[in-house]
């Protein structure tokens, strides 16, 4: 790899991490999911605008630095209910939606909805269907006990592959027998390619029964990812946080908080782990100005052609 291109990695890192992502292999989030006590409503829409927001971002400055192929983006949305109390409109998310496909091609992105014992809930189903199909994106109705189960069939989807080692020993007679022996390995179907994993988590009332199962399947995916992937998590009910990186949200309710301090991994910390650190120049911040920009004269043109107001959290 070369010294320019190392740097250009580096810089990217850097800015993931003050967008709220981990390194996979030392993320603090399953451990957090945990301190949370399910509460309040669901605010799914800007929730899901506040993790677009964040990939347009982080892609813009990607592409700027010329390695923006480098990473595969996987959204991963988790609710068991209708959007009740967002302040951005299901318009202006698609249209969000909209910009974000010009900048990162399908091949690229994987989204997926799962819907969690929804199967009676008309509104849920219909809105997570339409959010889904405007995106192309993977969706998927489940029950409480099958929560786990999708993610595997995620983790599959995404490349993750089962190596399988022949090893041989003998039986009593002396006879040499074959046995099978499946090692699930957090392979990539790209070498080198990286995955950033967004996860939208409900954390409202009714998921609260819920919660446990959710928290071991997010746990048990994330052992599947790689040294080189990073990884963010927002969670939202009334309001929506980012539970990861130097953004953890003192307002989120977490029972434990009290007896025991959170104290995430340092910006710096992590990108040493990632690979070897060196301090990014200030050209990250410039690009970030220049996404804005370039952000703001798409909405221009969109709401000309469309009459549609966009709301965009930058």
């Amino acid at each position: 790899m070369s010294k320019s291109k190392e740097q250009s990695i580096l810089e990217c890192v850097y800015v993931a991490l003050e967008l709220g992502f981990e390194q996979a292999s030392q993320s603090t989030l399953p451990g957090l999911l945990r301190r949370i006590s399910p509460d309040g409503g669901t605010s799914m829409r800007d929730s899901i605008a506040m993790g677009t927001s964040l990939m347009i971002k982080f892609r813009d400055v990607s592409i700027k630095l010329g390695v923006g192929n480098l990473w595969n983006f996987v959204h991963i949305i988790l609710t068991d209910g209708a959007d009740a109390g967002s302040k951005i409109s299901s318009n202006d998310l698609k249209g969000l939606m909209l910009i974000l496909s010009q900048i990162l091609p399908k091949e690229f992105l994987k989204t997926i909805y799962i819907g969690v014992d929804i199967e009676n809930d008309y509104s849920a189903k219909r809105e997570l269907a339409e959010l889904a199909a405007f995106g192309q994106s993977d969706i998927y109705n489940v029950n409480n006990n099958q929560i786990d189960e999708i993610f595997e069939r995620i983790k599959v989807s995404l490349g993750v592959l089962t190596q399988t080692r022949g090893i041989y020993a003998r039986d009593n007679q002396g006879n040499q027998v074959g046995l099978i022996q499946y090692q699930r390995q957090g392979v990539l179907m790209v070498e080198k390619q990286r995955y950033m994993v967004l996860f939208n988590i409900d954390m409202s009332g009714s998921m609260y029964s819920k919660w446990t199962k959710v928290c071991n399947a997010v746990e048990r995916f994330m052992t599947q990812l790689g040294d080189e992937d990073l990884v963010c998590g927002i969670v939202f009910n009334n309001q929506c946080n980012i539970l990861t990186g130097h953004r953890v949200q003192q307002q989120i309710q977490r029972p434990v908080e009290r007896q025991q301090n959170i104290n995430p991994p340092s910006q710096q910390n992590q990108a040493q782990n990632y690979i070897q650190y060196q301090q990014p120049s200030n050209q990250w911040t410039n690009n970030q100005k220049l996404a804005a920009l370039f952000i703001g004269v798409i909405l221009n043109l969109w709401n000309c052609g469309n009459n549609l107001g966009l709301i965009i959290f930058l």
